[in-house]
């Protein structure tokens, strides 16, 4: 459940162990990518307002109790040479600044590349300062003909990045390439019909998780909801109604018994919005957890 004070602490606290005790460094968050990338510098550095980066999460992450994870990062990090890195593992409020970083790359690693860049990339930049007014407006609003034009030149940006000469180990050229990437898979995530979509973001949130693993060479923390952890290869979801296969699944597949879901859950509470849950019937698992029945 989102935005429960007392969830997001017991998580931190499950953080605070994953980091001082079993040395993981590097967390894969439920949120945008491009915005990660601001909170990952402040963790490591410092720089930036926190108060203003956390009001852009997503509504259900904009709480004290989120801030807090990035307060405890960045006073680990403060205080410590090995530190813990922070990204996000979505694609769905892909903002200004990944098209920047793009644009930035190209114009100094390969600037005789950079006008024909700008022909895909310049008519597909967010048009709207605030990126959530811009998903509706694409998503609800263009034609289905326009949002293929759309997604051929978010792929075209993206084989072109791909394309561009690089060492095996260059970091710089791979992190351009996941801010292609989420460009690519926001075009065609809300292109697509809202019962697919899920499906399309847990296997491309997978991915990424399966990225910073890679990028980061360390054990990743990821941290999301239960519908995205748990291993449940045949998820459903009333509204809208679809059957898809998770992130957790997909991470257990890739990583065996080396992936690992720890579920939080409660018995009673307010949930984010002011929604009143009652104690858990009899029949839910939650039961269990009730003051009554509590180990």
């Amino acid at each position: 459940m989102h935005g429960t004070a007392e969830l997001t602490r017991l998580k931190l606290r499950v953080v605070r162990f994953l980091v001082e005790e079993l040395g993981f460094r590097a967390i894969a968050f439920e949120d945008d990518w491009s915005l990660g990338t601001q909170l990952n510098e402040y963790v490591l550095t410092g720089r930036g307002d926190l108060r203003t980066l956390v009001r852009q999460l997503s509504k259900e992450s904009r709480t004290h109790e989120i801030a807090e994870l990035f307060e405890y990062l960045r006073a680990y990090n403060s205080t410590h040479r090995d530190k813990v890195r922070f990204a996000g593992a979505e694609y769905f409020a892909t903002r200004h600044l990944s098209y920047d970083a793009i644009d930035e790359y190209v114009g100094r690693r390969a600037p005789d590349r950079l006008s024909e860049l700008r022909r895909s990339l310049n008519p597909i930049r967010p048009t709207m300062t605030d990126i959530g007014d811009y998903v509706q407006r694409y998503w609800r609003e263009v034609p289905a003909a326009d949002k293929a034009s759309y997604i051929a030149k978010a792929e075209a940006v993206h084989d072109l990045i791909a394309d561009l000469p690089h060492r095996a180990n260059d970091r710089d050229h791979a992190i351009t390439e996941q801010h292609a990437r989420q460009i690519r898979s926001f075009y065609t995530a809300f292109s697509l019909p809202e019962a697919e979509i899920w499906a399309y973001r847990d296997a491309r949130a997978a991915e990424n998780v399966r990225w910073w693993h890679g990028f980061t060479r360390n054990k990743v923390i990821y941290w999301a909801a239960n519908a995205h952890t748990m291993n449940a290869p045949n998820l459903r979801f009333v509204t809208p109604d679809a059957t898809f296969k998770n992130v957790g699944t997909a991470l257990r597949d890739w990583y065996g018994d080396r992936y690992r879901s720890l579920g939080c859950t409660f018995d009673r509470g307010t949930a984010f919005g002011g929604v009143d849950l009652p104690p858990a019937k009899p029949d839910w698992f939650e039961h269990r957890v009730s003051p009554t029945h509590a180990y």
